[in-house]
Formats: structure tokens, C-alpha cells, sequence
């Protein structure tokens, strides 16, 4: 479960750093 947690976690990062572009 941590992982999956960790991989969404990185998939929200993601799509906020291309929303802050």
C-alpha cells in the first residue's frame, strides 16, 4: 500500500507541476 501511496503522491506532483507551467 505504501507504494501505491508513494505512485499517487508522484502522479499529483506531476500534474501539478504542469499545471504551475
Amino acid at each position: 500500500m505504501e507504494i501505491h501511496i508513494g505512485d499517487r503522491v508522484a502522479d499529483v506532483t506531476l500534474v501539478s507541476k504542469e499545471g504551475n507551467k
